[in-house]
């Protein structure tokens, strides 16, 4: 009787932690390219460390901005290689590119001069 009773509680303990399973299963985090779904209707973008996006504030460069809100590396001629530890691979034909409102920036970051409608955006993109 006594071995019954334990069965019993062993087979309800499992039952338990299976169904819980599969009831938090939809909300295990699932990866693909750039995406993790944590739960059966949101959807995360991953930045993966492959961009940084921050605004811009009245008469300030995009580089001291980068700098203010980041960790960052730059290469003797001041390319920007590396942003919160990830570096460009060039290996694997990485490099940083500059955005300003959605579109490649005309020139350097430390040459552009934000404004507070200003989106700033680094993207790793291949060459």
């Amino acid at each position: 009787m006594e071995i019954m009773k334990k069965q019993a509680i062993i087979i309800t303990a499992l039952i338990v932690i299976l169904l819980g399973t599969i009831i938090v299963s939809p909300s295990i985090i699932k990866k693909d390219s750039k995406t993790e779904q944590v739960s059966p209707t949101v959807n995360v973008v991953l930045e993966m460390n492959e961009k940084f996006t921050y605004e811009g504030k009245e008469g300030i460069d995009a580089l001291t901005l980068l700098k203010e809100e980041t960790v960052i590396k730059q290469d003797n001629s001041g390319l920007v290689i590396s942003i919160n530890g990830r570096d460009a691979d060039s290996k694997r034909r990485e490099y940083w590119s500059f955005y300003v409102n959605g579109k490649m920036a005309s020139v350097g970051p430390a040459d552009y001069i934000t404004n507070g409608k200003d989106k700033l955006e680094w993207r790793l993109e291949n060459f």
